[in-house]
């Protein structure tokens, strides 16, 4: 079995009067073959950022667990020994060793709450207890606590992503796309849009800030750095595309689109 390109071509006299056909038939067969092993890789490559993804979501979790079930638990644990040491202290008149102690405990306090922070930035507990939408409403107000900076939600519809590995996605890469507008973008404001058409979820981030060229080569490294490049690969490797709109002076919107998993 081959496979045919045919091209049709009438082939007129002078008064435009038909005098014949010519049909032309090309093999593209090793074309059509290269083709079908381009589509064998694809799925193969998407198969494989699959399980890289989800590969990642088993990891963040664990390291979380780690950190709770032995970090956070000992130097807890630690702050607690040291607090039941700090009466004999002072009752022994002993006020400047009572003070090192505390001030030793205010610095385990500290790596206790860098530790819960690392944790709620590896597995938000919004994301995997509410979905998407009240875990991206979390980060608005914690953005913009932080930096004083307005961050708003918009959505279409009540729809939430219930796909773990796919909200994960989304979320991170949101909060990648929202940081590099707050430190790269001199805005004041940003927005943030999900909505559902058919089976595919758009996410739009938007910023009011300088902007940028987007058709410059080195754009991603003045304005954003690793982290616009990354965010493309993980949404284009799962079978999504983002697409950027900007320029000097008149902000930046970028777009994610995603089609759900198992649709």
């Amino acid at each position: 079995r081959v496979w045919i390109s045919w091209t049709n071509k009438a082939l007129r006299d002078e008064q435009g009067n038909l005098l014949e056909i010519l049909c032309v038939g090309t093999d593209s067969t090793a074309r059509k073959q290269i083709q079908d092993k381009n589509k064998l890789y694809q799925a193969r490559l998407r198969s494989l950022a699959e399980e890289l993804t989800t590969s990642e979501e088993k990891e963040r979790w664990q390291i979380s667990r780690y950190i709770h079930d032995t970090i956070v638990q000992n130097l807890s644990l630690s702050s607690m020994k040291m607090s039941r040491m700090q009466s004999p202290l002072i009752n022994a008149s002993l006020t400047q060793e009572a003070q090192e102690l505390q001030t030793t405990r205010d610095l385990i306090d500290e790596a206790i709450a860098e530790c819960r922070t690392v944790m709620s930035e590896l597995t938000p507990p919004l994301l995997y207890e509410l979905g998407l939408i009240p875990a991206l409403k979390g980060l608005a107000e914690g953005l913009h606590q932080r930096h004083g900076i307005p961050i708003t939600i918009k959505k279409n519809s009540d729809f939430d992503c219930t796909d773990n590995v796919l909200r994960g996605l989304l979320f991170q890469s949101v909060r990648e796309l929202v940081i590099n507008a707050l430190k790269h973008a001199t805005c004041s404001n940003v927005g943030i849009a999900v909505a559902l058409t058919g089976n595919e979820v758009q996410i739009n981030v938007q910023d009011d800030g300088c902007g940028f060229d987007p058709s410059l080569p080195n754009h991603s490294d003045k304005h954003s750095g690793f982290g616009l490049f990354s965010v493309r690969e993980r949404i284009e490797n799962l079978g999504g595309r983002l697409e950027i709109e900007s320029a000097p002076g008149c902000g930046t919107k970028i777009r994610i689109f995603m089609p759900l998993r198992g649709k």
